[in-house]
């Protein structure tokens, strides 16, 4: 089930010459994951459509994993919304995911 490799990002921010601050994405470890998509909005923003999409994406467990993390895939990524420890068992988390939209 698990046959997509992917990268698990965490962000780091760092100041630029300007004194200004950038949210940069650092790569912690690649993992096998199964991606599965669950639905699609699209609405306005600021005079333009924009489309959402929301994806399940299950991975072994971790501890070390947070709601402010994404996973890449390919040159997608996807913003963590919610962590789901499957059963409580310490074996798998289901990640629920939105692309599209930036952080």
């Amino acid at each position: 089930m698990m046959r997509h490799q992917v990268k698990l990002q965490s962000p780091s921010h760092t100041t630029d010459t300007g004194g200004g601050a950038a949210k940069t994405y650092t790569t912690l470890a690649l993992l096998w994951a199964n991606i599965k998509p669950v639905s699609n909005k699209e609405g306005v923003r600021q005079g333009k459509v924009q489309e959402t999409q929301t994806h399940h994406i299950t991975i072994r467990f971790r501890s070390d994993i947070g709601t402010n993390y994404r996973i890449r895939y390919d040159s997608d990524n996807y913003n963590i919304k919610f962590i789901k420890n499957i059963d409580n068992r310490n074996r798998y988390l289901e990640l629920e995911c939105e692309r599209g939209v930036a952080l």
